[in-house]
């Protein structure tokens, strides 16, 4: 995990005026493997700053929220982008969690 984490931070480094998600999306992945939750959500926004309409910046970003226990940013981000993908896995996923958490979302 920390090479991996290493190589997914030096290819940030190396693209950073680039508008590639790829990298940033890498390691927000990597971040929520390490459960260092904070760090996954700093890289899902910026995979969202490349690219707004992205279901998958869009999921992890609600995912990340719903694992800081910032409830209200997770309802506002899940409800944003299930408008763009209804039946993305991971937000299934987050929307099992919240309701294990006692939150309500819509279906």
């Amino acid at each position: 995990d920390m090479k991996a984490e290493l190589l997914a931070s030096k290819a940030i480094e190396m693209n950073q005026g680039s508008a590639t998600k790829l990298p940033y999306i890498i390691k927000a992945r990597i971040c929520e493997s390490l459960e260092n939750f904070e760090c996954s959500l700093e890289h899902w926004k910026q995979v969202q700053q490349r690219d707004q309409a992205s279901v998958s910046a869009l999921g992890g970003i609600s995912t990340s929220y719903l694992n800081l226990k910032k409830f209200s940013q997770f309802e506002n981000s899940f409800n944003t982008a299930r408008k763009y993908a209804r039946y993305y896995k991971p937000l299934l996923r987050a929307q099992v969690k919240a309701s294990q958490e006692g939150l309500k979302v819509k279906r």
